[in-house]
């Protein structure tokens, strides 16, 4: 985690965070959820060595956006909306519960460098089975809820409805070096996409020859057409032989 070269005073007392040379003090709100969300993460599987033993490294990794909010570092002027997202296992010993862990490291490994940081930790079961919808491609989205013990401005105590909150990583007794912060997940959620299997849509042949069986004179349309044909041509028949006969008459 990168220090700055300045020592500057910071008290912590009834809630309130002070720094030397911060116009402003912090507050904690823990009412308040962070709120993170993420699309589709890289799946990246290994194994790792500490304290003689040997360990699973694996993890789900890309980038978390807090939307319209910021995560910054009290008493600096670093300050971002996404942060380098990693989300892990719990050990199979591990309790129910879902926690996050935010950070600042100056000296992160490339494309993290400089960038802060959110890993989640879950049970096994949990990371199972988001593993499987990512390789499956089915996840569009994941969102992340949390209480933590960020800090916010004394400012933002009260702000305004559906505007921007800036958080705040914590400060070192030193006034010289972030400190972490931790939270409790409330909710992990992600969105899966629907397989749908389209149904394959009838093709007409071109040209498709007509059976022996089907007779165009058999359709009703061309019945009642016949019909009305030949009752016309009797009306004429008759309307003749009256003009003949009345032409008759007048003769005698």
């Amino acid at each position: 985690m990168r220090s700055d070269a300045t020592t500057r005073a910071v008290t912590t007392a009834d809630g309130r965070l002070t720094i030397e040379g911060e116009r402003n003090a912090f507050v904690q709100s823990p009412a308040r959820h962070l709120l993170l969300e993420t699309g589709p993460l890289d799946v990246v599987s290994g194994y790792a060595s500490q304290n003689g033993s040997l360990g699973s490294a694996a993890s789900l990794r890309g980038f978390g956006s807090l939307g319209r909010d910021w995560l910054a570092r009290a008493g600096f002027a670093d300050r971002a909306q996404h942060v380098a997202l990693s989300i892990r296992a719990l050990p199979e010993t591990g309790e129910g519960k879902m926690l996050l862990r935010l950070g600042f490291d100056g000296e992160a490994d490339v494309p993290y460098a400089g960038a802060f940081s959110a890993d989640l930790f879950v049970s096994a079961p949990v990371y199972s089975e988001l593993k499987r919808d990512l390789q499956a491609g089915l996840v569009d989205a994941i969102s992340i809820s949390a209480a933590t013990n960020l800090w916010i401005s004394d400012a933002d105590r009260d702000p305004p409805a559906g505007g921007a909150l800036t958080w705040y990583l914590g400060i070192e007794a030193d006034g010289r070096t972030s400190s972490s912060a931790k939270g409790l997940v409330q909710s992990l959620s992600w969105t899966q996409r629907g397989r749908r299997q389209e149904e394959p849509h009838p093709v007409p042949a071109a040209n498709a020859p007509q059976t022996p069986d089907e007779d165009p004179e058999d359709g009703i349309e061309f019945r009642k057409l016949r019909q009305m044909t030949v009752l016309n041509r009797w009306m004429m028949n008759l309307l003749i032989a009256l003009i003949a006969i009345m032409f008759v008459l007048a003769l005698k």
